[in-house]
């Protein structure tokens, strides 16, 4: 994109910078330079952050409370937002959808990351090629994942003919209710276990050698080893690791948004989809808001609450 500007652009970024830098350099102060510097180079920044987020929640705050379709003038309507919000049985079902997801997702994560962790912080043949491979599917861009995996969990893909290999008929994996989300939560937890997996991996190769060694004299034990003196000492990075992938589970949206849409019925249809479909679908942003900030407040509470439980005060002293 910048390649393709015309050259008289060009011209005139580079006289500018030829002024600015000319001013910096010979017309400006020391002393000023000094003293405003660092003023000088966060203000982009701070002016970015004010124009791209405090000023798009504010406007979102105040959508909540007016009732707005895009097309006419919006009308205040106090808290009727919030209580259609409460009697609608689709908030409640995208509810209880997306922290059934989390459920499904998260521990399963964090144990399977936390055991590859293990095997493979000891000295095996090939470590650092496995290593390598087993974090490609961090990479890999979610919405991509799910349109790769329609095809993998169609009727007649490649899943479904290991399953008829065996004698058992296809299974429609995207379109009952007892399948649809266990499929999406498959996809999660392939994604982003290797994410956890690296960030234990890292925790346990900070493990100090004396104190396994210390430990190995006392008891054979591998179990005993992790629980006494691994276990504590990377507990930090479970906490971590548990708040950050529970906040970002519950937050879900582009897998099931490109896999099933929130389908079969409201089986798949998580918090982010509802308020997707109530704001861009349905065009009405004062609910839309509502309900983006209402699940705003349910993150802080959770996080608060994980914050506490986790003791980080405690454990970081």
């Amino acid at each position: 994109m910048l390649i393709g500007l015309p050259w008289f652009i060009w011209m005139i970024v580079g006289v500018l910078f030829i002024i600015f830098y000319s001013l910096f350099r010979y017309v400006i102060p020391h002393k000023f330079k000094q003293k405003y510097l660092a003023s000088f180079f966060l203000a982009p920044s701070l002016l970015m952050i004010l124009a791209m987020i405090i000023y798009p929640l504010i406007y979102a705050f105040r959508l909540c409370f007016l009732d707005w379709h895009g097309f006419t003038p919006p009308s205040f309507v106090g808290l009727n937002n919030f209580i259609s919000m409460l009697q609608d049985y689709k908030f409640w079902s995208a509810l209880s959808v997306t922290l059934k997801f989390v459920g499904l997702t998260v521990p399963f994560e964090i144990i399977i990351g936390l055991l590859v962790a293990l095997l493979l912080n000891r000295e095996i043949r090939g470590r650092s090629v496995i290593r390598t491979l087993l974090t490609l599917p961090i990479f890999v861009c979610p919405v991509a994942l799910g349109f790769v995996s329609l095809s993998i969990y169609d009727t007649n893909g490649p899943l479904n003919r290991i399953i008829r290999l065996f004698g058992y008929e296809p299974v429609a994996w995207l379109g009952t209710t007892s399948t649809a989300m266990l499929s999406i939560a498959l996809l999660e937890i392939w994604q982003w276990t290797p994410f956890c997996f690296l960030v234990f991996l890292s925790g346990l190769q900070n493990l100090p050698e004396e104190v396994l060694e210390a430990g190995y004299l006392e008891t054979n034990s591998s179990f005993l080893i992790f629980r006494y003196l691994v276990f504590p000492f990377i507990k930090p990075v479970v906490t971590t690791i548990t708040i950050l992938r529970i906040l970002e589970a519950l937050k879900v949206f582009d897998i099931p948004m490109s896999l099933t849409k929130g389908g079969p019925g409201f089986a798949t249809e998580t918090y982010s989809i509802m308020t997707y479909k109530v704001g861009l679908r349905q065009f009405s942003f004062g609910e839309a808001s509502a309900r983006a900030f209402f699940f705003l407040f349910i993150l802080l509470i959770i996080f608060t609450l994980l914050f506490r439980i986790g003791k980080f005060s405690e454990i970081y002293d």
